[in-house]
């Protein structure tokens, strides 16, 4: 489990999935708009997300560029 925290935009640049485990998390503060397989989803505060084995996913908007989170997932094996 890992807490991530930063005042900083990004995004993921491309979608994604991962090969060895689900990508899970939960958001603290802030909130995300993801994109999953072509639709998309604004996750915000107390907000469950879980993107399963070969899912492609991407993050394509934080905001309000504030964001708290928990997220886990076994390795960082990714799908490009």
């Amino acid at each position: 489990m890992w807490y991530n925290h930063t005042t900083e935009a990004w995004v993921d640049p491309l979608p994604h999935a991962h090969r060895e485990s689900d990508e899970c998390f939960i958001i603290l503060q802030g909130s995300v708009i993801v994109e999953v397989e072509g639709e998309r989803f604004t996750i915000g505060p107390r907000e469950f997300c879980c993107f399963p084995i070969g899912i492609y996913h991407q993050i394509v908007e934080v905001h309000p560029g504030f964001i708290q989170f928990l997220t886990s997932q076994k390795g960082a094996s990714v799908i490009p």
